[in-house]
């Protein structure tokens, strides 16, 4: 089964989280979100922290059927020495990637604090867990309205087509 959440459930979980985390006193000085899934919280999350230092990682997750692994594929080029970080993610199932990716920044980039922050956490599986997430997935597999556009047409982001829904007066012919 599945938990299919509209653009309006995200928004919502995204002021939730970040009430959570402010209620907490934490306040970091960079947003750091893991691509791809967390883009979307990354960019929700900054526009609701104010004008904070924004940075990615990217990261590929593999399972063997018996291990779980993450290869980091891009870190930043950029001094986090003593800095307070929140690390997004749209969601932990496991865990091994948002505390792989923690984990290097206290160890690598020296940072003086790193938060872990996600939309929602697998309360099934979970062996790591965020410090902040709004969204629990029991027994029911969270869907967001940015993945799989294929397969949940309903979802669909409903860009507009050049020709039909933009004006003339912001297209441009550079």
């Amino acid at each position: 089964m599945m938990q299919r959440l509209s653009w309006s459930d995200v928004e919502t979980a995204a002021d939730l989280l970040t009430q959570k985390i402010k209620d907490s006193g934490f306040a970091p000085d960079c947003l750091i979100g893991i691509t791809t899934g967390g883009l979307f919280p990354l960019a929700m999350l900054a526009k609701r922290f104010g004008d904070k230092s924004i940075y990615t990682v990217s990261t590929k997750r593999h399972y063997d059927g018996i291990k779980d692994w993450i290869t980091i594929t891009y870190m930043p080029t950029v001094d986090l020495e003593g800095k307070s970080v929140l690390l997004i993610d749209e969601v932990t199932h496991i865990g091994t990637t948002i505390q792989s990716v923690a984990d290097i920044l206290r160890a690598q980039y020296k940072v003086g604090c790193v938060k872990t922050a996600t939309l929602a956490a697998n309360h099934d599986v979970a062996e790591s867990w965020p410090d902040f997430h709004v969204l629990a997935e029991i027994g029911e597999w969270i869907v967001f309205p940015w993945e799989n556009e294929a397969e949940f047409p309903e979802y669909d982001l409903h860009l507009p087509s050049v020709e039909n829904e933009i004006p003339d007066a912001l297209l441009t012919t550079r």
